[in-house]
């Protein structure tokens, strides 16, 4: 009996933890994906199935179980195999909406995988995953692994986004000279121009190279970052933030402060929080951003009174 009491425990445990995991905002890992994507590494591995592709989990996705366990009928105990761990599985499917590369054998792949939550490393298990809550990923199909492998890297991208990873691919291998750092000089102005890009990930490429090279000035932050929305200017805050440089952290924080006291619809900077929330999670960013959460959260509370 107290074996199965300490089982539904640790079931209850994991279970919960992996859904409230999966209902936090996907917009945080969305974000964080798209500055970490490496556009190169896709242009590049050709021989390799790289696809965008719409998880759907099924309903009795994350369900905990103990393999091998079972319940003895006569006495109601529950026996467990030695050196046996409790397990959550995740299963659903992955259905082809665009190949980058290589095409994968078939348009729409089922997964299942075991995951160990409270031993686990792979970032899928702990993270906003579209394999537990559904959505639009870009992924390399590792097609001679299985389980988790069989996927990765992965990148969460918004659904208004995935018809823009190819045509991004494409004109990364055309113009890859573009965006290496050490042509930055010749080629600064067309990179500005690309930061309002129809297609955001290569605005947010352009705004990767522009931003660790030094190429982003104050007009940066009122002009492409303030007119850009959600998870675009997310990376563009975050980015901007991230290579700052010691002296001009004060007059960058007072120019975001101007660009917020002048919108009549904080809502509209959304991304700046998202952007400002990952900040958090640095330690040589952290109170950049706790400073830029404290402006964003003073407009609200302003327009709430007006």
């Amino acid at each position: 009996m107290q074996t199965l009491l300490r089982y539904l425990l640790f079931a209850t445990v994991a279970t919960t933890a992996l859904q409230a995991v999966a209902n936090v905002d996907p917009e945080y890992r969305q974000v964080s994906d798209s500055i970490n994507l490496d556009i190169e590494q896709i242009a590049e591995e050709t021989n390799h199935v790289w696809v965008v592709a719409e998880i759907t989990p099924d309903r009795n996705n994350i369900s905990a179980t103990i393999p091998g366990a079972y319940v003895k009928a006569e006495t109601g105990e529950m026996v467990i195999p030695p050196g046996a761990q409790m397990v959550i599985l995740s299963k659903g499917s992955c259905r082809l909406i665009t190949s980058l590369a290589r095409t994968p054998a078939k348009e729409t792949l089922s997964y299942e995988w075991r995951i160990n939550y409270f031993h686990s490393r792979n970032p899928e298990d702990k993270s906003p995953s579209a394999f537990r809550s559904g959505g639009f990923v870009l992924a390399r199909i590792n097609e001679q692994k299985e389980g988790a492998e069989e996927f990765g890297p992965v990148y969460l991208i918004p659904a208004e986004w995935k018809d823009f990873p190819a045509p991004a691919v494409e004109y990364y291998r055309k113009y890859a000279d573009l965006f290496q750092p050490k042509s930055v000089s010749e080629h600064r102005a067309a990179l500005w121009r690309l930061l309002e890009a129809e297609n955001p990930f290569i605005a947010i490429i352009a705004c990767r190279v522009l931003a660790e090279t030094g190429n982003l000035d104050q007009g940066f932050i009122e002009g492409p970052l303030a007119r850009a929305r959600g998870v675009r200017q997310g990376a563009f805050t975050f980015l901007y933030l991230e290579h700052l440089q010691t002296e001009a952290k004060d007059q960058a924080i007072q120019k975001f402060g101007e660009v917020i006291a002048q919108t009549t619809e904080p809502d509209g900077f959304d991304g700046i929080t998202v952007g400002a929330r990952l900040a958090l999670s640095r330690s040589s960013m952290r109170h950049l951003g706790m400073r830029l959460l404290q402006l964003l959260e003073q407009k609200r509370e302003s327009v709430k009174t007006e």
